[in-house]
């Protein structure tokens, strides 16, 4: 009511409106951190920059090269377990006990590093 005398006729709905805007405008302007930029440079940005983007599509291609040269029933472990299902799902379906399963699992883990620790060594070999 305040701008009342600075109402000069039109539409009072877009007058009102154009009042509530510059309010709103006004309150986030007055709550803007105001820091220097020496503080807003040391600031880190989380996401990955685009080397790291590419090293992580590069680590998941050996990953992926080496499960598939795990046997079918290693692989098919990993690929249950990177799925979401449980020891006990993965058991029931191969027809193993859990106990078979989780040493199969520790197995193909075990194997899957040991290739990618040979093709980093440069000796590629399969066992």
């Amino acid at each position: 009511m305040a701008g009342l005398d600075s109402y000069q006729g039109g539409k009072v709905a877009a007058w009102l409106f154009r009042i509530a805007h510059n309010i709103v405008v006004d309150s986030y302007r007055k709550r803007r951190p105001q820091g220097s930029l020496t503080e807003a440079a040391a600031l880190s940005d989380p996401t990955p920059t685009p080397e790291e983007r590419m090293m992580a599509k590069v680590e998941r291609a050996e990953v992926q090269a080496a499960i598939g040269m795990l046997k079918e029933e290693q692989r098919t472990v990993l690929e249950l377990y990177f799925s979401g299902w449980t020891g006990e799902q993965i058991a029931a379906v191969l027809g193993r006990s859990a106990g078979a399963v989780r040493m199969l699992h520790l197995r193909a883990v075990e194997r899957v590093r040991q290739i990618i620790l040979d093709n980093a060594r440069g000796e590629g070999r399969q066992r």
